[in-house]
């Protein structure tokens, strides 16, 4: 179910790039910021998430390596056998994170076009007052 909620959203949010926010109701907007924030907030996250697990690929080769040296040979095997393991963890989640978000800047763009919409609408009810 929650999977089906995000592809309505997505399919939104592919809507509101081709045809504009015009179409929308205000309501309709108002959702859609919010499925907005929730997926680039969940987008930062995960990224950041990634980028440590990156980060932790030299870290462990560097550790075993270290252990190695000190012949502490069971741990310094476990921390190298890890470092690639967590490579191609980061790897595939990068993979997984494209293919669900696109790109940060995708999302800034949509998150850009639901706040310039808005905006109009705020000043239409300005003028019209």
């Amino acid at each position: 179910m929650l999977e089906n909620l995000e592809n309505e959203a997505t399919d939104e949010f592919e809507q509101l790039l081709s045809v504009g926010g015009k179409y929308f109701e205000t309501a309709d907007l108002l959702y859609l910021k919010g499925r907005w924030r929730e997926r680039y907030l969940m987008f930062l996250k995960l990224h950041r998430l990634l980028i440590a697990v990156a980060a932790a690929s030299p870290v462990l080769l560097l550790l075993g390596t270290a252990l190695a040296f000190l012949k502490v040979h069971y741990p310094a095997f476990v921390l190298i056998a890890l470092a690639p393991v967590a490579f191609c963890v980061f790897l595939v989640g990068s993979f997984l994170l494209k293919r669900e978000f696109r790109s940060k800047g995708h999302l800034e763009h949509i998150g850009l076009l639901l706040a310039q919409e808005m905006n109009e609408r705020v000043q239409a009810r300005r003028i019209k007052r």
